[in-house]
Parts: structure tokens; sequence; C-alpha cells
């Protein structure tokens, strides 16, 4: 507290006073349940990257629970134009900044709510670069109007939980979204860059015996200039010894007469001892072709892929750490002559995944 600095350098019979003010500041302020977690996930093709690191940190204290979130993602891709069109090979980097606030109380001893603000700026996606970079090679020339994407956005969420007995749980999150976008380009305009979601999520949790345990979700979802789009998730847990456990998934999405998605995994956890956990996974996904939202022709063709991963959970006390490592194949469909634009952004790429993670809790 630097006014009390100040002040105390001009009367020091006062020091221990400020030191004991200071302390009971600092004791108030991080009190109750805390928890650090700190977590990095890499994306490593051979033409392009994703590096994504966060840090938060969380604090409950009778009723009511703070949590502060910061995220970074790097991007970094060989842009490589469709050939007979034309363009010019470029490297590009970027980087996404992106923090979260959210303050939730216990109205009952069942029930929570809680708000959460997040705000972003910068490219959300990697496709979102790569189409970008096209628009700007094709369009950017004098008289064309072109001006420079500057992607940004925010969200609104607010989540209300009841548990109403020991094994069940219950919570619905009612969300609101705007993002500036990189638009797509015709001659002498660009498409709409604003999107506004409004997004409603459901998550039933449920223990049905002290082996198996359930978790079901559906969510609804209205996107500017899309059809709303539904989403069904299920997730089992069922415990074959005490030591391993076997998860299977299976979920799907579909977005009225333009998308369909299905996928599925399977993992069997096995807890070595009482500091270690391992974990091997795998999971498949299909899907009719993704929409892209950033302008005419940048809609994704149909992809299958697969991954395999294998992780480990060390935990001791007040600390946790995990390591996990994947392989991650995708293969898109050969794009259609209305899409050939983006034959590059859309090829097949092998995929290595490595994902860290360390908490603390005080």
């Amino acid at each position: 507290m630097k006014s009390h600095t100040i002040l105390l350098s001009l009367l020091p019979i006062s020091s221990s006073l400020a030191e004991d003010d200071d302390t009971s500041f600092r004791e108030h302020l991080l009190t109750g349940l805390q928890n650090i977690d700190v977590e990095y996930e890499g994306l490593f093709s051979s033409n392009l990257d994703v590096q994504r690191g966060s840090f938060s940190y969380q604090q409950k204290r009778e009723k009511w629970t703070f949590a502060l979130s910061y995220f970074q993602t790097e991007y970094g891709l060989e842009y490589e134009p469709f050939a007979p069109l034309g363009g010019s090979d470029n490297r590009l980097d970027e980087s996404n900044h992106q923090g979260s606030l959210s303050i939730g109380y216990t109205l009952h001893n069942d029930i929570e709510t809680s708000i959460s603000v997040t705000s972003y700026d910068g490219f959300s996606d990697y496709r979102s670069i790569w189409i970008a970079e096209y628009y700007r090679q094709t369009f950017n020339f004098p008289g064309s109007g072109y001006f420079a994407p500057d992607p940004e956005g925010f969200s609104i969420t607010n989540g209300w939980g009841w548990d109403p007995q020991t094994g069940t749980s219950l919570s619905i999150d009612l969300s609101y979204s705007e993002d500036t976008i990189a638009p797509g380009w015709t001659f002498g305009s660009p498409a709409n860059d604003l999107l506004k979601s409004r997004i409603v999520s459901i998550r039933w949790e449920q223990a049905i015996n002290p082996s198996l345990k359930t978790e079901t979700s559906f969510s609804y979802s209205d996107i500017t200039d899309r059809e709303p789009r539904l989403n069904l998730q299920s997730s089992w847990n069922y415990a074959l010894t005490t030591e391993i456990t076997l998860g299977a998934q299976l979920g799907g999405s579909r977005e009225e007469s333009d998308f369909d998605s299905l996928y599925g995994g399977l993992s069997l956890t096995y807890e070595v001892n009482d500091h270690l956990s391992l974990k091997l996974n795998g999971r498949l996904y299909t899907d009719s072709g993704e929409i892209e939202t950033s302008g005419f022709n940048s809609a994704a063709p149909e992809i299958n892929t697969a991954e395999i991963g294998i992780s480990a959970l060390i935990e001791h006390g007040d600390h946790a750490f995990q390591l996990g490592i994947s392989s991650f194949i995708n293969n898109y469909k050969d794009t259609d002559p209305n899409n050939e634009f983006f034959t590059n952004l859309y090829d097949d790429r092998d995929w290595i995944t490595v994902r860290t993670a360390y908490t603390f809790e005080f």
C-alpha cells in the first residue's frame, strides 16, 4: 500500500501499525479455500502450430466464490495459396489474449448462482487467420475498400446449479456473446463482421450407484446468420475395480439442413497408487462440413478424425500435476469447385498434442 509507506516515512513511530494493517489486509483478501491452476496445451503439425497457456485463481469463502483467469494463445502457420488461383506464400503469426472474471453465491444449501464475464482480443482460431490472409491477398488493392480485420469479443454467462441430493446435480447456463470476426469479402464490400450468440446449456450429473456415474448435457445456440444448433452429449464412468475405471462418451450436433456431427470415445484409467493415475483414451469424430461465418465459400468440407492419447496424474498433498500426449489425425473430403480457394487450409494433417496442468490448493 504505497500511500501508507509515504505517510509512515514521515512518522516512523507508527510503522508497526502500518505493518499490522498490511498483514490484516492480506489475510482478509487471501482467505478461505483457494486454488491456483496453470495449464499449457500445444497442437503441432508440419505447417501449423497452436499453443495455449492459462493461469486461473479461485477462492471460496462462506457463501461466495470468486474466480479470475487469463489465457494466451499463439498461432503460427505457413499460408500456402491454391496454386491455380495465384497468391503468395506467407508466414503468419498471431496472438489471442483472453481474460475472465466470475462471481458465485450460494443462495441455499443446494442452490448456487454465478455471473461470468469474458473478453478477448485477437483471432479465436487458426482457420480465421488463414481465411483473412486469403481475402487480404485477393482484395487489398487501391479502390477496393479493403481494411484489415480486428477480431475481438465478449460474453456474459449466468449460471445456476442445484444439488438436490448427494450424487445428483443439475446446472443451467444462459450466455450472450458478441464477436467481431474477420469478415469475408466480395468486390467493394465485406460481409457481416458482427456475430451475436445466445446459448442455453443444461447439464445433469447422476451417480446411479457407487460404481456408475453419468453426465448428460444439452445445448441450444442461436448465432447471427445461422440456423439454431442443438448439441447432445452423454458420458459414463464405471468402476470395474477399485483401481480401474472405464469411461465412455457419445454425442452429436445438428444445425438444420447444413450441419451434422457425431462423436464418441473410450477411456481407461488405472490408479497405480494414492499418488499416481494413468489414463489411456481414444476418440472418433465425423461431421458433414463445419460452417464458417467468415464469409462466402469458406465452409469446411466433410471431415473424419481420430485421436489416441495417454496421460498421467500425480497428486501429492495440496499439489497435482498432469501430463498428457496424444496423436490426432484428420481427413477432409475434397473441397468442391466453389470452395477450392481453401484447398490447402482443409488439407489432411497429422497432429501431436501435448497437455500439462498444475494445481495448488490451499
